[in-house]
């Protein structure tokens, strides 16, 4: 508490380079939000207070990030959404909130849609900006189904499923690391393991265990978010995936197998 109260003196709302951008802003405020989820903790009043003014910042400017279309929408709609339904989950609640839950999810569900291709490709061309909008998926579905929200549209859930199984797709299994391609500004907004920067496996075995209850590699490192978050797969996974060749027309791919070739 005197940490934030600290911060907000030094960074005072919608002031200095730490509110000029809404998708910082909102990155902050999923992070602080995790946290308090990590440690079971209690907002206080210094936290609600926190999130009230991010949440507002958020607000004033979604159609800007809506006319990004790209992890700028998924990442403010995605703060919006999870912040308020945490702090209802506490018992906090105004018609702020509620507008601020009703406008976070309707908009992240759009945008999922929209900027998921057909074939899981995201619409930044970049394997780092994917594991971006993947892991804020997880996020989302993570604090969806511990305070029990409606789930998302069968839509949704689809578009999380491709984006999944695209990123599978350009990683390799034994080492985590994937095709660096595309626009990278080495984004890696939610860090929740001790794996090395170019390791994807974290992001893929939370995306997989929520996705179909089992765990896509073997127990490791990359196994960190699960402990963390509270998620439990239901079985694990002793052998690595199979890729096979496979054109991803949607985003100008093509993954070639060994086997195949």
């Amino acid at each position: 508490e005197c940490w934030l109260k600290d911060w907000c003196k030094c960074n005072p709302a919608n002031q200095g380079v730490h509110w000029f951008c809404a998708q910082e802003v909102a990155m902050r405020l999923i992070n602080f939000v995790i946290t308090h989820l990590m440690l079971n903790a209690r907002p206080g009043k210094g936290a609600i207070e926190f999130c009230m003014v991010h949440l507002k910042r958020i607000s004033k400017t979604l159609h800007y990030a809506d006319a990004q279309n790209n992890n700028h929408a998924t990442s403010e709609a995605a703060a919006l959404y999870l912040t308020s339904l945490w702090l209802r989950s506490h018992k906090f609640n105004s018609k702020f909130l509620q507008s601020t839950l009703k406008k976070g999810r309707s908009h992240l569900e759009k945008k999922v849609d929209k900027l998921i291709l057909g074939d899981g490709c995201f619409s930044q061309y970049s394997a780092t900006y994917h594991r971006v909008v993947l892991d804020t998926i997880s996020l989302c579905v993570v604090v969806n189904r511990k305070y029990k929200d409606t789930i998302f549209s069968n839509k949704f859930l689809i578009k999380y499923k491709l984006a999944f199984e695209w990123l599978q797709a350009v990683v390799d299994p034994d080492t985590g690391c994937a095709a660096n391609f595309g626009a990278n500004d080495g984004a890696l907004l939610f860090k929740l393991d001790s794996c090395d920067y170019r390791d994807f496996r974290p992001s893929l075995q939370l995306a997989s265990v929520l996705l179909s209850g089992s765990k896509l590699f073997v127990d490791g490192a990359w196994d960190d978010p699960l402990k963390l978050l509270g998620v439990e797969a239901k079985e694990s996974r002793t052998d690595h995936f199979n890729p096979i060749t496979k054109e991803y027309p949607d985003g100008g791919l093509v993954r070639f197998s060994q086997k195949d070739h």
